[in-house]
């Protein structure tokens, strides 16, 4: 089986989103950044092999020290490469097309609305801006199928009209050099203490977004088959599944914080092994109450 290795490889950022899943701001290591050494060390201990993909993220991954030495180690070990990335560094034309060099890499950046609300949840005033220029240059450099873009939009009470004006800015700027992702937002620390403004739940999001979700370009991820209507659920499953063993390999996450929920309810549904389900935290936070088994 194929395995997804996940590193948050620095918890230094530029930003200071209000939902930051890695909680930056608020933990006391957040200048925490792996080395090399203990980077390859641990794709080693786990058995690396070729065609292993390699979840690099942070923090903001690009504020490493050590950012283009770990994607050579990556493409020492012929891995896939996925970068979450809030695209400032690559606001540098320089820097995009070092980037799209290495090959087999999907550059993931997300992207919360207008620039007023996009700036404001970011925390950086200006942020909307060097992102869009980020997603030009990529859009301008893009020439094979072994690097691609994804745009990335968040299911949460603050960005439901965002994504909507996101994806058609998108659309119209770039034409389909891209791919369009909605994640669920996971109930970090600091995404309850900003409660009021982005927490709802899932269904309730996907309710107020109507026709978006629906939308055959909006791959939905992270987000549990049963919220899903009968139509994006049949689409969803038409789509190719890859069986990955997930490793978190991070000074804060466990595989027993990040594993899917799988209560009685859960366990019980036919889709159970397709389904992404719920994270523990949104459970802890929302209750069960959602989750809709298919007999």
């Amino acid at each position: 089986m194929k395995k997804m290795h996940y590193f948050n490889i620095t918890y230094a950022c530029d930003s200071n989103c209000k939902f930051c899943a890695a909680n930056v701001g608020l933990i006391s290591n957040r200048d925490y950044t792996i080395s090399l050494e203990k980077f390859e060390e641990q794709l080693i201990n786990e058995n690396v092999q070729s065609g292993d993909y390699v979840m690099i993220s942070g923090g903001e991954p690009t504020l490493s020290p050590y950012f283009w030495k770990i994607l050579d180690i990556c493409k020492k070990y012929d891995c896939y490469i996925e970068l979450t990335t809030n695209g400032h560094y690559f606001a540098d034309y320089n820097n995009a097309r070092k980037l799209i060099s290495y090959d087999y890499v999907n550059v993931q950046i997300p992207l919360f609305g207008t620039e007023i609300q996009h700036d404001y949840l970011t925390g950086y005033k200006g942020g909307f801006v060097k992102t869009i220029q980020a997603l030009d240059n990529f859009a301008s450099l893009l020439c094979d199928n072994h690097f691609s873009v994804s745009v990335k939009f968040l299911l949460c009470k603050a960005t439901v009209e965002g994504n909507v004006w996101g994806y058609d800015y998108c659309k119209n700027r770039y034409s389909n050099k891209f791919y369009y992702y909605l994640n669920a937002l996971l109930v970090s620390e600091k995404t309850k203490l900003n409660a009021e403004e982005l927490l709802e739940p899932y269904s309730v999001s996907i309710e107020k977004m109507g026709n978006f979700i629906e939308n055959e370009d909006v791959i939905v991820d992270t987000i549990p088959l049963c919220l899903l209507s009968e139509n994006k659920l049949n689409y969803v499953l038409k789509k190719k599944h890859v069986d990955l063993k997930k490793i978190y390999s991070d000074a804060k996450l466990t595989d027993a914080s990040m594993d899917n929920y799988l209560g009685s309810k859960c366990r019980a549904c036919r889709m159970e092994k397709f389904c992404d389900k719920f994270l523990p935290s949104y459970i802890e936070y929302f209750g069960d109450g959602e989750i809709k088994p298919f007999y």
